[in-house]
């Protein structure tokens, strides 16, 4: 099972990286939500406002930075318990450690020793 630093340093650069996106995509949209709000309390009708503002691009732009974050964030956490779990903890305190259950804990274990291992692959 890889114990890379590098491979725990790269996923937590993506990690940090994807969530500066979601926060630079939410605000964006904050100033969207912003602007239709300022249309309507101007009286501009619903409809009007939702087609003077670009939801269906900001949804997909939304859609994949969120999908990025949770790559990034899971592949982060695979490696952190692959380390928890090198160093002799068990599915017991691997939960307690990242508040789940012991069943969680133990199944996330096993995808995490095979996701390090791959890594030890490449």
């Amino acid at each position: 099972m890889s114990d890379d630093p590098n491979h725990v340093q790269g996923a937590l650069i993506e990690f940090v990286d994807a969530s500066s996106q979601v926060r630079s995509v939410l605000a964006g949209l904050e100033d969207t939500l912003l602007e239709g709000k300022a249309k309507l309390e101007a009286g501009v009708g619903v409809l009007d406002a939702l087609f003077a503002v670009p939801v269906s691009r900001q949804r997909d732009e939304m859609q994949g930075v969120l999908d990025r974050f949770h790559t990034a964030r899971h592949q982060f956490r695979l490696l952190m318990v692959a380390e928890c779990a090198s160093s002799g903890m068990n599915a017991r305190q691997v939960g307690e450690l990242w508040g789940f259950s012991r069943q969680r804990a133990h199944l996330l274990i096993q995808e995490a020793v095979t996701y390090a291992s791959s890594l030890d692959d490449d």
